[in-house]
């Protein structure tokens, strides 16, 4: 079950980002920008920029990660992407993968790439619980 968490806060930033798409250009526009990724302790939030209008992009952001819009089709092609991120990286460098195991055998509660692409080619319904 924390396998399919973890899954699903790796989803989180994709669909957050999709789905703000028109509302960000607008910001970037104005010179604002903002950041969401997710890590092991959970998801971290970053927002830059000079203007007034920064706390209502926060606020736009905070409001669409508590209340996420989970369209069928864009939900389908978010877990596609996150698939294929997955798969990629084995073919990455050799020397990334040697980074990664390292910080498999250094990190707390850290599964294998592997385990996350399971996860993520299973069907939808366990994420959609989740989101």
């Amino acid at each position: 079950m924390w396998l399919l968490g973890v899954c699903v806060v790796d989803l989180r930033p994709l669909q957050l980002s999709d789905e703000l798409t028109e509302f960000s250009y607008h910001a970037e526009v104005a010179g604002l920008h903002y950041r969401v990724q997710s890590t092991n302790s959970g998801v971290v939030l970053m927002f830059g920029g000079y203007s007034h209008k920064l706390p209502e992009l926060l606020q736009r952001v905070v409001d669409k990660l508590a209340k996420p819009d989970l369209l069928a089709e864009r939900f389908a092609i978010q877990r596609d992407n996150l698939k294929r991120g997955y798969s990629n990286f084995f073919k990455e460098q050799p020397y990334q993968h040697a980074v990664y195991l390292a910080s498999m055998l250094l990190e707390f509660r850290r599964h294998h790439i592997l385990d996350y692409l399971k996860v993520v080619r299973c069907s939808p319904p366990p994420f959609l619980v989740l989101c």
